[in-house]
């Protein structure tokens, strides 16, 4: 990170060297961890870092488990985020290299399709072309939804305050050419199926903040995205071991239990590590971890009850994502990158990713956003492979008041700050690394006016 002037420079260094290291504490060993470590490093490489994650390995909802495709063959699949594409992904993709992690030659290239399709019915409602080829789909319905990607698009560059209210009305006040019917049985599956959440919880969400899941590039654009094959957990724990050989600890298996902010400004984390309760004092705390479980961690502090009020508003739903071996879920005759299966009355039934359709090496592998009772029909079959629960905040217009909200608290606190995709009102790998990077600028607007 460049510095923008002498005097700064002159200012950070003489901070640096008259005094005994900072000592920084970041909860939390996902994406956003280890980009805040990263890039506070980079600021003040005498820095004394600990992050302190939960589980047994770093990652976050970045979890890669090795398994075995249709060949037999065995290979490492993402449980959780998975693909990415340039330009919108820009920051993450300049940490990875920046990381020594990024090799093109092991990424594979594929292109965006989706199929909307009923329970029961043979043929789709909708389905998009594969490599240019039409598949039997009525124009009307593909020209009605470049008119939505079109309108989509104009929001995601220039998004004005009417875009701030839930999707749900913005979707029902469209002036488009399409009926109601359309909007739906393919506008809303769609929308829901990129968050991988319901009919009723995508309506709530706020415009503004969904269309950049989809909308980043123009209609007519290639719908390009890329996978790494070593998966995203396993690049973060490759750069946990850089951040190890520049002397940052982690300490994986070492659930933080509470913090809580000292008369002198410093922050006391409790923590436990081989179910010892534990206690250390840290002049710079970074809470890289959700909404609710930030929460959790401040309760106790009476001086901190502002911050626990507002990030008690945070509303999450829950996610079950399963990989498994199963084609039932997928349209095998007109094959779909992104196969939504709706009910009768239009809510999401099932959403899966057919991995195949990004290479031949994950070919036989299904990823979906499933009920419990349709996982529990996989295991019966024999077909499953992988489960995870994750919980993922509900980008509401409410939800941006409250981010609003705690960003001016946490301003007012000079050694503390929040990092998360979340905490940019949006979650995803890009918006957690910008996280990281934020967190960093605070820090070292920390250590050059202490």
């Amino acid at each position: 990170m460049k510095f923008r002037s002498l005097a700064l420079v002159l200012s950070l260094s003489t901070s640096l060297f008259s005094q005994s290291p900072h000592k920084v504490a970041i909860i939390g060993g996902g994406m956003s961890g280890i980009s805040a470590a990263y890039h506070i490093h980079e600021i003040d490489p005498q820095a004394s870092i600990t992050i302190f994650e939960k589980e047994k390995l770093l990652g976050g909802n970045a979890k890669t488990i090795l398994t075995a495709n249709a060949k037999k063959e065995f290979i490492q699949v993402d449980a959780g985020p998975q693909y990415f594409t340039e330009g919108p992904w820009d920051e993450y993709l300049k940490f990875l290299k920046a990381n020594g992690v990024y090799d093109e030659k092991k990424t594979s290239e594929f292109v965006g399709s989706i199929s909307i399709q009923n329970e029961g019915s043979k043929r789709p409602i909708l389905i998009t072309p594969l490599k240019g080829s039409f598949r039997g789909e009525r124009l009307g319905k593909l020209l009605n939804l470049k008119k939505f990607f079109d309108i989509s698009h104009a929001v995601y560059n220039n998004p004005n305050s009417k875009h701030e209210k839930a999707i749900g009305s913005w979707v029902r006040d469209l002036d488009l050419d399409m009926d109601l019917e359309f909007k739906q049985q393919v506008v809303l599956p769609f929308l829901a199926a990129s968050l991988g959440t319901t009919i009723s919880e995508i309506k709530q969400t706020s415009t503004a903040d969904i269309v950049k899941l989809f909308a980043f590039r123009k209609p007519s654009s290639k719908s390009t995205y890329k996978v790494m094959h070593e998966g995203m957990g396993t690049l973060i724990q490759r750069i946990g071991k850089k951040l190890e050989n520049k002397n940052v600890q982690i300490r994986c298996g070492s659930p933080v239990k509470g913090l809580s902010m000292q008369a002198d400004g410093k922050s006391l984390v409790t923590y436990s590590q081989t179910d010892i309760s534990k206690e250390e004092t840290f002049d710079f705390v970074v809470m890289a971890v959700h909404a609710d479980q930030a929460a959790k961690l401040v309760k106790e502090d009476v001086g901190l009850g502002q911050i626990y009020s507002v990030l008690k508003e945070f509303e999450y739903f829950k996610a079950r994502i399963v990989l498994h071996s199963d084609p039932s879920l997928v349209n095998n005759e007109r094959p779909a990158f992104l196969n939504v299966l709706t009910t009768i009355d239009n809510q999401i039934a099932a959403n899966t990713m057919n991995l195949g359709m990004i290479d031949e090496g994950y070919e036989g592998i299904y990823k979906s956003w499933l009920t419990e009772e349709l996982a529990m029909k996989l295991k019966i079959n024999g077909k499953f492979i992988h489960e995870e629960i994750f919980w993922h905040p509900l980008i509401t217009p409410q939800f941006n008041q409250s981010l609003l909200k705690l960003n001016k608290l946490t301003d007012e606190i000079k050694g503390l700050c929040f990092a998360g995709g979340w905490s940019q009102g949006l979650e995803t790998q890009e918006t957690a690394v910008v996280s990281g990077i934020k967190s960093a600028e605070k820090y070292r607007k920390f250590i050059v006016n202490e």
